[in-house]
């Protein structure tokens, strides 16, 4: 009744689940057990219907997955706090203090 692609689709998918349980449980065990939603692209499902398609693909998608359980446990632990949570400096994006409004516009223009 199933195709073989599709059961080979659950089987990636019931073993990538697994694994990122596993993954997880140390790390933030509150979200351990929840279902969890993955949104992956078309090019990512084509690979996992036809079994082609680079390895990168699963493990950026899999980072981008855990990026965002991060910035949600990171967002629940500040609405659980009173206190403010002093973060580092920025790791994601640099603001340059030293660059002007003019130059911005010389460089985009």
């Amino acid at each position: 009744m199933w195709s073989n692609s599709l059961v080979k689709i659950f089987r990636i998918y019931f073993a990538a689940m697994d694994r990122f349980e596993r993954k997880l449980r140390p790390m933030a065990p509150e979200l351990c057990g929840r279902v969890h939603l993955f949104l992956i692209s078309s090019y990512v499902f084509r690979a996992l219907r036809t079994g082609e398609g680079d390895p990168s693909l699963f493990l950026l998608h899999e980072r981008a997955v855990f990026d965002f359980l991060k910035q949600k446990r990171m967002i629940a632990e500040i609405l659980r706090g009173h206190e403010m949570v002093e973060f580092e400096k920025p790791k994601y994006a640099t603001i340059h203090k030293d660059c002007t409004e003019t130059t911005l516009a010389s460089t985009v223009s």
